[in-house]
């Protein structure tokens, strides 16, 4: 592909201001733009970077609230050649101080914060850009290999790992994306803050699709989401497990109209069967499950069809994308045999940025190794089997956490079920497993069941909780999840009084 012949998303989307230039484009809650009033916006923001020295090759860093601003300067930064790093408030202070330290970025651009140690910041509140700058010319030049964006890992096996990601890696994540299937009037509501990958990708597929795309402003509650999917009629749903069981247990609870959802899609972590229900009983009986990683994106789908007979899948390839299952030595795997999931098409990233050990795990011989555990089925299907870092070894025996996990979650008293190990100087690893439930019932009675089914390979401790704690877009947060646990345990136990 020539340069000539290259179209970033930016170009994509402002050149819809040309077709559609009356189409509802973005919503927050203090504004709403048609295309073309977004185009001119993505002008001013464009002609703002460069009033402020901010050139093509520069690193900035992000730190914005969820509006239409923030999309609109992200086309900006994304025509202009700046590059960019999305920082969050909740990952503290001396993180993001590393972070922009190590990636030398410029000035950080925010709407939250006025002082940064040892970084400009440009506050948006206190320099707006001015209201006549002229729009930006989509045809303008954008070469496949410009960088864009510094993508962060989720991080949930350490500190993040970052990914330099040009023009063409993106547009190849947007062509491997399931399409939207659309219409006058599709709606697509952001659940997941822009700072994520998979939160602002589903805001550009949607914008270069010609959808409208909803904000959730600073309330990114369940009730406000919830809200959201009544008032404005939203059509389109990609979300993750976590806020698709929140808002389904929200609306199970209310006399509320009927959604207009016609299409869900569910990626960032597992759906288990029961979300699964519950998503297609209260939300969309429409459901997709996705899987993929933040460094090349979508990797497999599950459409309808393919749920009902495999549940349990997390689908086949997406078109673009060649997935195979290995053994420790590199060999293929035979069906049905554990092993790493790993994962090669065009447009992959083939390095992290400035982590060598890192890279050479993640990235051999032209396959992208995410560190997932997987197997194939009889008819192609793949099955997730959890982190290779979380494999327990308990007495020599391997215990995949999700098999422990999908014995619990077929208990009918069991909503969802999260197993972990404890390092122990004997057994080495022991498995334990935490659950929430829908209805009361006894930790003995779950062991048993537990042992009933998985006999050795049963966890050794059950431990109820009243909710599941989260980290990111709605993961399950294991390490919390494992500090609890310690502190049960470790607490003074007292007699009961006979």
């Amino acid at each position: 592909m020539t340069n000539a012949d290259f179209q970033a998303f930016h170009q994509v989307i402002l050149a819809k201001s040309f077709v559609q230039p009356a189409a509802l484009c973005v919503v927050d809650d203090r504004t709403q733009l048609t295309y073309r009033e977004f185009a001119l916006r993505v002008g001013q923001w464009a002609r703002w970077l460069s009033g402020n020295n901010l050139r093509k090759g520069d690193r900035v860093a992000l730190l914005m609230s969820n509006s239409a601003d923030h999309l609109a300067l992200i086309l900006a930064l994304s025509a202009s050649g700046v590059i960019h790093l999305s920082l969050t408030l909740a990952d503290g202070l001396e993180i993001n101080r590393r972070l922009v330290e190590s990636l030398e970025i410029k000035s950080i651009i925010s709407d939250a914060v006025e002082e940064f140690p040892d970084c400009p910041v440009l506050n948006t509140g206190k320099s707006a850009p001015g209201k006549d700058d002229p729009e930006l010319d989509p045809t303008e030049s954008c070469a496949p290999d410009d960088p864009w964006k510094i993508v962060q890992s989720t991080g949930s096996t350490g500190h993040p790992k970052l990914i330099l990601q040009t023009q063409a890696m993106e547009m190849g994540y947007q062509s491997r994306r399931p399409e939207w299937p659309v219409r006058d009037g599709f709606r697509v509501l952001q659940t997941i803050e822009l700072k994520y990958s998979y939160g602002l990708r589903i805001c550009l597929s949607a914008l270069m699709a010609g959808g409208s795309v909803f904000l959730t402003g600073s309330d990114a509650s369940i009730r406000n989401l919830a809200r959201l999917l009544i008032e404005h009629r939203i059509t389109h749903l990609a979300t993750t497990p976590f806020h698709a069981s929140s808002l389904a247990k929200f609306f199970a609870s209310q006399a509320s109209p009927a959604l207009q959802l016609e299409y869900v899609t569910l990626a960032g972590s597992i759906a288990t069967r029961f979300i699964q229900d519950q998503t297609r009983r209260y939300l969309c009986g429409n459901l997709f499950v996705i899987y993929g990683a933040n460094e090349v994106g979508y990797l497999t789908i599950a459409d309808p069809v393919l749920l009902a007979q495999h549940p349990d899948s997390i689908g086949v390839p997406v078109q673009g994308v060649e997935i195979g299952i290995a053994r420790p030595d590199g060999t293929a795997a035979s069906p049905g045999e554990l092993g790493l999931l790993r994962a090669r098409g065009l447009d992959f990233p083939r390095e992290y940025i400035n982590n060598p050990p890192a890279s050479a795990k993640a990235f051999r011989d032209g396959w992208y190794y995410p560190g997932d555990l997987a197997s194939v089925g009889e008819h192609g299907e793949i099955y997730y089997r959890g982190r290779a870092d979380d494999l327990i070894n308990f007495n020599g025996i391997k215990i995949a956490p999700i098999d422990i996990e999908m014995a619990l979650q077929s208990h009918p008293d069991v909503r969802e079920a999260i197993a972990f190990m404890i390092d122990h100087p004997v057994h080495q690893d022991i498995p334990c497993v935490a659950v929430t439930v829908l209805k009361a019932t006894s930790e003995e009675g779950l062991q048993r069941f537990a042992v009933a089914r998985l006999g050795r390979r049963a966890p050794k401790l059950v431990m109820i909780l009243p909710e599941m704690p989260t980290i990111g877009i709605g993961k399950p947060d294991r390490n919390a999840i494992r500090q609890m646990a310690l502190d049960f345990l470790n607490q003074p136990r007292t007699a009961k009084a006979s």
